[in-house]
Formats: C-alpha cells, sequence, structure tokens
C-alpha cells in the first residue's frame, strides 16, 4: 500500500495524521525512505518498503461507520477475570490497529468498568482507545467532538 504527500493516514499507535512528505532516513545502518506523517502531537518516519505496513492505513469512510455503530452498542464480550490475561487481550486489541477492533475494546471495557474497578493501565488503554476513535470517527463525518462524544456515550449506554 503506497501513500502519497498530503494524504490523510491513521498511525497503529498514534492516530491520525497527514503524509507531509518522503525523506531518505538511516534505519538500521541503511539508507531508507520513509514517510513523513505528522500527527497532531509529533512527527515520525515509517520506511516505505516497509514488509509489515500495517502502521499505516488510510482512514476509515463515513459509511463504514454504522457498522461500527453496531459494534458499540451491541452485547459485549465479557473480559477475563485474570488481570493479566484481560491486559493481554487489551494490548493485542489495541495493537490491531483495526477500528472494529477498537469499538469492541471500547464497548467491552466500558462495559468492565461498571462491574470492575479498572485499574491505571487499563484507563489508560480505554482513553487511548477512545481517543482514537473519535479522532477518526470526527475526521470522517465531519461533526464536532462533543457532537461525537455524546453519540458515543448514547451508543454505549444502548
Amino acid at each position: 500500500m503506497s501513500f502519497e504527500i498530503g494524504e490523510k493516514v491513521i498511525h497503529l499507535s498514534y492516530g491520525l495524521g497527514e503524509i507531509v512528505g518522503i525523506e531518505e532516513r538511516n534505519v538500521q545502518g541503511a539508507p531508507t525512505r520513509c514517510y513523513v506523517v505528522r500527527t497532531d502531537d509529533l512527527t515520525i518516519w515509517i520506511p516505505v518498503d516497509d514488509i509489515q505496513q500495517r502502521s499505516l492505513r488510510r482512514p476509515t469512510p463515513p459509511e463504514k461507520f454504522k457498522e461500527l455503530f453496531a459494534i458499540l452498542s451491541s452485547q459485549p464480550e465479557p473480559l477475563p477475570e485474570d488481570r493479566l490475561a484481560r491486559k493481554e487481550l487489551l494490548q493485542s486489541m489495541l495493537k490491531d490497529g483495526q477500528l472494529e477492533s477498537i469499538c469492541r475494546l471500547v464497548r467491552d471495557l466500558n462495559n468492565f468498568k461498571h462491574v470492575s474497578k479498572l485499574n491505571e493501565q487499563e484507563k489508560s488503554i480505554l482513553e487511548r482507545a477512545l481517543k482514537s476513535l473519535l479522532t477518526e470517527w470526527i475526521y470522517a463525518s465531519g461533526i464536532s467532538r462533543s457532537a461525537a462524544e455524546k453519540s458515543m456515550s448514547d451508543l454505549l449506554a444502548g
């Protein structure tokens, strides 16, 4: 998958960004062409020829959000009682980088916090997932942050 300068992308860990250039960087001692991606907070370099190019993807189209809304309002899946097993599951869902996985994580962890107190790491994972989901939703739909937050709250309550 290749990207063009000026194209919006979603980075697996850092969320919405824009390809602002392509530069040659020294990566592990070898000259490597990299996408220069600028997010709200930082600039990162992603190798163009990266075999695991899954770290970048195109934003989800607006029409796909209807399916995602169905995930958010669907019956949550129970999370493991064991803290370490729960941590591994949540981290794998977040690392997947796909919006479907992030929606499931938000739904399930939001439900879990109503039956058990979240630890600091779980709070952090939920905040990161919510930020990622809301940022992409706002970009795709053009709605305000407050409207997206209200809709999210309604979907999760339903």
